[in-house]
């Protein structure tokens, strides 16, 4: 049975979360308790808070421009690629955006195997097809001071993720957009294109991801200086710094 005949559900508890390779990229120690604590309801930085609120609004405001949206079913993963498909084409055709919300997802990302026997799904900030050519993956940035350089590369392998879907999907000429923001709505976009470089990039970090979730290798700590920023700085073994008490609810 190849990945695409693979029941979703099943495929998407041993997926490898794109967002999860960029917190790898930051912190290897934080993205293997990431992954212990979605489970549970870990609490956010001050600045993650403030960036998922405005992540938020924006994207509701994009999914309200789509009307109403009726909820479909898929069982496999060969259908949900499918699916996905036809509505990017759809939405180049009408020249929209196609935006997530915490809640209202109109598209994913799927990559039936972006290393040996493990795919990868997720769900980017919104896919831009107003061009009517070729989908954009956008994906908004919220720092207190917003780079003025090129993409971290955290964000360069987390956009490589969903950009491997489109490529799955057929679609050869894609792009991505990350979009920086400070605190005062203040930044630039830095575009990003899925070169062989950054694909083989990708697939070795998800290599050493997939080495570190199943005990092969041991996780290595990031900058220390992160670590007072770190939404699991409460309860790391690597950090060294002193562990007040975690914040209430």
């Amino acid at each position: 049975m190849g990945a695409r005949d693979t029941e979703l559900a099943d495929f998407r508890r041993s997926a490898i979360s794109p967002s999860r390779l960029r917190l790898f990229c930051y912190c290897e120690s934080a993205a293997v308790l990431e992954r212990q604590a979605s489970r549970d309801d870990p609490w956010l930085t001050t600045a993650a808070l403030r960036g998922f609120l405005r992540h938020e609004i924006h994207a509701k405001e994009q999914i309200a421009l789509l009307g109403q949206l009726e909820p479909v079913e898929v069982w496999t993963v060969g259908e949900a690629m499918d699916f996905v498909e036809i509505t990017i084409r759809r939405a180049l055709r009408q020249r929209i955006i196609l935006a997530n919300s915490a809640n209202i997802r109109t598209f994913c990302t799927i990559v039936p195997e972006l290393v040996p026997g493990r795919g990868c799904y997720g769900y980017p900030d919104a896919l831009d097809c107003r061009n009517g050519a070729s989908p954009v993956v956008v994906e908004a940035k919220y720092r207190m001071f917003a780079p003025l350089g090129p993409a971290w590369t955290a964000d360069k392998i987390q956009c490589a993720a969903y950009l491997a879907g489109l490529v799955e999907l057929g679609f050869t000429d894609v792009h991505a957009r990350i979009a920086y923001r400070d605190s005062c709505d203040r930044g630039g976009d830095v575009s990003l294109s899925y070169t062989a470089e950054l694909e083989a990039k990708l697939k070795a970090i998800a290599r050493r991801l997939d080495s570190v979730e199943k005990g092969l290798d041991e996780p290595v700590s990031g900058d220390p200086s992160r670590c007072p920023f770190c939404m699991f700085r409460y309860i790391c073994a690597c950090c060294d710094r002193p562990k007040p008490f975690p914040p209430p609810g």
